[in-house]
């Protein structure tokens, strides 16, 4: 796939993309309003050298302190609780200890977390001021046990001092006497180093504002966008992937081996309206000069004169009706003797655009009388049949009553004679003709023709079943001139806007000999007669009054 054919299939699939985008961004902001943001606030402080040797080796002189930054992160949390003014909440986890640096640092660092960041701010402070609390009162515990064991120590100098007064020679007492004033002067040095060394903990850094964690919101919606905008692209390609409807005339090609007379570009101005007939109108439309084109593909492969051509579709609703009255017209407009034949006796349409002179006994009529007197139709009947329109040239064989066995009348030998007198009275002879997929009359009706204009609909009609209706048309041999293409959206350079852009979105009513007898216009939208839905109820996309037609 080329990048051109990547970017056309995108923009087919923007309503798709933009749909996934706008999903992916609403589901990321309700998970975003969902979602309890958490902001974290951190501290620092300094331990003296007495507490920093006390932390290495957990005591202090010869007496057991704890204080270990992960112990202490589960001992002390009721009282950071109670302290932040939060009595009973568990804040394991929410508030932790931990050495500023490698293991043995004279510093700690305080992180709190909180939903707000003054509840963050708030944690740290209680937690500096518990930590803080906890050690001074802990080495307070250890002097007061060094203090007792001094004066004790002094006490038993003091008494075994008086011994060795009273017995000189007594070297035990004297032993005894150089112990205790020993462990005297070592507690009191002991003490002396606590007491200047000063305050147990300091404040380094005091506890900062509180930060969101994570990515701000701003940050994760240009993800979800981001994110959303690449799952769009591939869900269109992945989409595309398993869209087997034709997207344009080199697949008709490519898929049937038939040349593509003719494309008809899709009209707004057109579809709004029933019954229209760009052909008539005297501005130039892309519409109508398609039409025109297509007119000119179909002439060079008919025979001058006499010529009979059968119009059918893919589907319904792919614009055959309308690809009929607009040819039949065009070549009348060309000065052609035409006659437009209503074959689709099924859901006849082409009142629609002609109005009374469409409607009313015809083809089916003849048939069946024909099939009555066991004879064919005589010529004069068949020319009495024909009825006379407002546009110079043209005349139209209608429908008639919708039979009930439609296929088993066109099989018949009468049918054949119809459409050889109407031969003799027209330089050409344009049939309308129901759906090939499906039905059997197109066939029926083409087997008495010179040759076959299949009509399909751009990014509707499948490729499969433009490929069985071209497939069932070659097994009966007949002869199938080409492929018209309908609905195509192709915009036109701008240096041809002086010629399409304004008259596209402007329609005057036809004067003269243009006027159709009803002020229709005509428009088939898939001329499927008295059982097929108002148009009102379809949607304009799907309709091109004007280019789709049955």
């Amino acid at each position: 796939m080329t990048l051109g054919q990547m970017l056309q299939v995108l923009w087919r699939r923007k309503w798709l993309m933009l749909a996934i985008v706008v999903t992916t961004m609403a589901v990321t902001w309700m998970l975003l309003e969902r979602q309890v943001p958490e902001y974290e606030s951190t501290a620092v402080m300094r331990m003296n050298t007495v507490v920093a040797e006390a932390a290495a080796t957990g005591a202090v002189v010869d007496v057991q302190v704890d204080f270990d930054p992960q112990s202490l992160s589960s001992t002390l949390m009721d009282d950071v609780a109670d302290t932040a003014r939060e009595p009973g909440a568990t804040l394991r986890g929410q508030v932790v200890y931990a050495p500023a640096g490698e293991f043995g640092s004279p510093r700690i660092l305080v992180t709190a977390r909180g939903v707000s960041p003054e509840q963050a701010k708030e944690r740290a402070r209680a937690a500096m001021v518990v930590y803080r609390s906890y050690v001074a009162s802990e080495i307070e515990d250890a002097v007061l046990q060094l203090t007792e064991r001094r004066d004790a120590a002094l006490a038993e100098a003091e008494e075994y001092q008086e011994d060795v007064v009273d017995e000189p020679d007594d070297s035990i007492a004297a032993s005894r006497l150089q112990d205790a004033l020993a462990r005297y002067g070592a507690l009191r040095e002991q003490i002396r180093v606590i007491d200047i060394a000063g305050a147990p903990t300091a404040v380094v850094e005091p506890p900062s504002e509180g930060a969101e964690l994570g990515a701000s919101r701003m940050s994760v919606l240009a993800l979800a966008l981001a994110g959303g905008i690449l799952a769009a692209i591939g869900a269109a390609l992945l989409r595309d992937q398993f869209d087997h409807r034709i997207r344009g005339e080199a697949e008709v090609r490519e898929l049937t081996g038939l040349p593509v007379l003719g494309e008809l570009p899709y009209d707004r101005a057109v579809a709004r309206r029933h019954g229209t007939l760009p052909v008539t109108t005297a501005s130039a439309t892309a519409l109508g000069e398609g039409l025109r084109s297509l007119r000119s593909a179909v002439q060079v492969l008919l025979p001058l004169r006499n010529a009979a051509v059968v119009i059918t579709s893919v589907e319904p609703s792919d614009g055959k009706s309308f690809v009929s009255a607009n040819l039949a017209l065009a070549w009348a407009r060309a000065g052609k003797s035409v006659i437009l034949v209503g074959g689709d006796l099924r859901r006849p349409s082409l009142a629609t655009y002609f109005g009374e002179a469409a409607d009313g006994p015809g083809l089916t009529e003849l048939l069946q009388d024909a099939l009555s007197a066991d004879a064919a139709a005589t010529p004069a009947a068949i020319e009495a049949a024909l009825r006379s329109t407002n546009h110079h040239g043209l005349r139209i064989l209608p429908s008639g009553r919708s039979p009930l066995d439609p296929a088993d009348l066109l099989a018949n030998a009468p049918f054949e004679a119809v459409v050889l007198a109407l031969r003799s009275l027209a330089d050409i002879v344009v049939i309308d003709s129901p759906p090939s997929l499906g039905l059997v009359d197109a066939s029926l009706i083409a087997s008495h023709a010179d040759g076959v204009v299949v009509v399909s609909w751009l990014n509707r009609t499948t490729r499969g079943h433009l490929v069985e209706t071209i497939e069932a048309l070659r097994l009966q041999e007949l002869p199938i001139l080409g492929a018209v293409v309908n609905g195509v959206k192709r915009r036109h350079p701008r240096s041809y806007t002086p010629y399409y852009a304004k008259s596209t979105s402007r329609w005057r009513r036809p004067r003269g000999d243009e006027l159709d007898p009803h002020g229709l216009g005509g428009v088939d939208l898939e001329g499927d007669g008295p059982d097929r839905p108002s148009e009102d109820s379809t949607p304009a996309a799907d309709r091109q009054d004007s280019g789709r037609s049955r």
